[in-house]
């Protein structure tokens, strides 16, 4: 079970906060990051295959989601988890 966790409340240019222009929240902006990290642990070669993420807008006044926790389970058998916020 590999866990990562990354926050951070910006600034952010105008144009981050149009979910049209941005392309989504705080998953793409961050989750990324955290997938990746644990990818590095699990092995880069292991097929993910399932997911599931939670999401929601609790804090910033915008369309996507500013906090967000995911699990990602691959081949085999182990777990992605990363958690990810624009707020602390």
């Amino acid at each position: 079970w590999a866990k990562s966790r990354e926050t951070h409340p910006g600034p952010h240019s105008e144009w981050f906060w149009d979910i049209e222009q941005a392309g989504g929240g705080c998953i793409l902006d961050l989750g990324c990051h955290c997938v990746e990290i644990t990818r590095s642990y699990i092995g880069k070669d292991i097929k993910p295959i399932e997911v599931m993420c939670w999401a929601d807008t609790q804090v910033k006044p915008i369309d996507a989601e500013d906090h967000a926790i995911g699990l990602v389970k691959y081949e085999n058998g182990a777990i992605g988890q990363f958690e990810v916020s624009w707020t602390f």
